[in-house]
């Protein structure tokens, strides 16, 4: 039995094809073939009002299939192009599955498009490789951004734009819990009460087999982001202070999986058998669910009846507190301009970027419309977005957040296995973890590493 991947988003298809193409090791060096020197001197440019663009043409720009975000784009290259009648925004979203191969492939070539929407998995080989070009200094306050501590290189140069932010939170369905008395704020804030009441949720048939969940999470996705949350819930990392060892066999790593493993096999309130993800919910077949913020547009399209039928909560804890952290927060970033192009083409396609997406009026739009965290610190409770049952779970905890930073792209695979022995072979967790950290270990100091998580500081 395959642990299911996660449908319409962060796959790993792509990420092998990528391999294949590049080498386990050799991603980088190919990518740096496209050349930097271009990198150094846009390093300044700051976007320019668009009466004084001095750039004439057409900027591709390329994306992956996103309802919201292309419904955004389609309209701000429209209003783009009104203002600046010599400008065409020319915008192509891809397939999941052929977006992360096709933009490093031409990134190699120096002959794809100008700017490109970049997952933040895809990033840092093209950092690594001068392949983009840093954001300007001063093309807004990132001291006013929740990514501040994470976006920066060893220059200190800002290197994202992040429209949002996706955390786990728990969704749980309204009709359910009213035929059960129960309400939103029943829901505990710490996990030990918290798996009591999901094993009070959770239905049986007579062979003992789950026929409703009592909080579902079965996807592999999840596995892994729930692992992270609980880490740095217990104040633990995921990474050695300079990048070059993994910490999987410390106790917090451990004991986080343990957790997972438990989970399933020791509380019984979710199934390996039940649909996959937001299947589970979507269909009826959980009262609750942890899952992160994407699952609530990927749900919606999949199952339109639930609409009015879910609200969330914040993810408890394990003390029922926000400190030391509440988990990990994974980035939405936005576009990054490649290197190979003319200083006039990068500079108008920060001003298009700028335009699309800076500003809280901009970071609003995308919250409701993406169902995202805006990364302005200022709109954290924003009543335009407080009430919206997609962004109660996750606003309330987002200073709290840790960012990992690169995700090594050697390691999901060892992910997957390891998850795999635990669940579905129900290996003894360190035993896992120690297989996983053996083979991690070799890889993380072939190349620098963009590890972020230790410039985290709770708020005070």
């Amino acid at each position: 039995m395959d642990i299911p991947t996660r449908k319409n988003a962060r796959g790993a298809i792509s990420r092998r094809d990528f391999l294949t193409i590049a080498g386990m090791t050799g991603g980088a060096a190919l990518l740096a073939s496209c050349g930097g020197p271009a990198a150094t001197q846009a390093a300044t440019l700051a976007p320019a009002g668009p009466k004084s663009l001095s750039f004439k043409g057409t900027l591709d720009l390329w994306d992956w299939e996103f309802a919201p975000r292309q419904k955004i784009i389609t309209e701000k290259a429209a209003e783009f192009a009104a203002l600046n009648p010599d400008i065409k925004v020319n915008y192509l979203p891809l397939p999941w599955a052929d977006m992360e191969t096709k933009i490093l492939t031409v990134a190699m070539a120096g002959n794809g498009p100008a700017m490109s929407d970049v997952f933040y998995f895809w990033r840092y080989d093209l950092q690594r490789a001068n392949a983009i070009v840093p954001y300007p200094s001063d093309f807004t306050d990132w001291e006013g951004r929740f990514s501040a501590p994470f976006i920066k290189d060893e220059q200190g140069r800002p290197r994202a734009l992040v429209c949002g932010w996706y955390v786990d939170m728990i969704y749980y369905n309204k009709e359910i819990f009213a035929k059960e008395g129960l309400k939103g704020e029943d829901i505990p804030t710490n996990w030990d009460d918290f798996i009591k009441l999901a094993q009070q949720l959770t239905q049986k048939d007579t062979g003992g087999k789950v026929t409703r969940s009592g909080c579902g999470m079965n996807d592999y996705w999840q596995h892994e982001y729930l692992w992270h949350d609980l880490i740095y819930q217990q104040g633990g990392w995921v990474y050695s202070a300079d990048g070059t060892q993994a910490l999987w066999e410390d106790e917090p790593s451990v004991k986080a999986v343990q957790f997972i493993q438990d989970w399933y096999l020791k509380h019984q309130i979710d199934s390996l058998d039940l649909p996959a993800g937001y299947g589970t919910f979507g269909n009826g077949l959980a009262a609750m669910m942890l899952g992160s913020g994407w699952n609530t547009g990927f749900m919606l399209n999949d199952f339109p009846q639930m609409q009015d039928m879910f609200d969330t909560v914040p993810m408890p804890t394990y003390t029922g507190k926000m400190t030391p952290s509440t988990g990990l927060a994974s980035p939405e970033e936005t576009f990054q301009v490649f290197s190979s192009f003319p200083a006039e083409t990068q500079e108008a396609a920060f001003a298009f970027t700028k335009f699309a997406v800076e500003g809280e009026d901009n970071a609003v739009r995308w919250g409701i419309d993406e169902q995202i965290v805006p990364d302005i610190k200022s709109l954290i409770s924003d009543p335009r977005l407080v009430n919206l049952p997609s962004l109660k779970g996750q606003l309330p905890g987002m200073p709290y957040r840790v960012t990992t930073g690169e995700r090594p792209i050697e390691a999901e695979k060892l992910w997957r296995a390891m998850f795999d022995e635990v669940l579905l072979k129900e290996t003894d967790p360190q035993a896992a973890l120690k297989a996983a950290t053996e083979a991690i270990n070799i890889e993380l100091p072939k190349k620098k590493r963009y590890i972020t998580e230790r410039n985290y500081k709770p708020p005070a």
